[in-house]
């Protein structure tokens, strides 16, 4: 789906989340250390879809935590 932004169009489809091999704890992902909201869709067994609409046509930094503890390469 294509969205447009301040007179620019972009095409942002969720992210996948695979937690599953993680155990339980609590996800995190922050956009622009919270700026701009996040959904996050659950779709059960620890497998997950983020996304977000950004506000700018700028680079955004996503920051993902599991247990409070930053996500390698998240």
């Amino acid at each position: 789906m294509l969205t447009k932004i301040n007179n620019y169009w972009t095409n942002l489809p969720p992210t996948a989340v695979d937690a599953s091999k993680a155990g339980s704890g609590n996800i995190e992902i922050m956009i622009n250390g919270g700026e701009i909201a996040c959904s996050v869709q659950n779709h059960g067994n620890y497998r997950f879809t983020a996304s977000f609409l950004p506000a700018a046509p700028e680079q955004h930094i996503v920051e993902m935590k599991f247990n409070k503890e930053p996500v390698p390469g998240g």
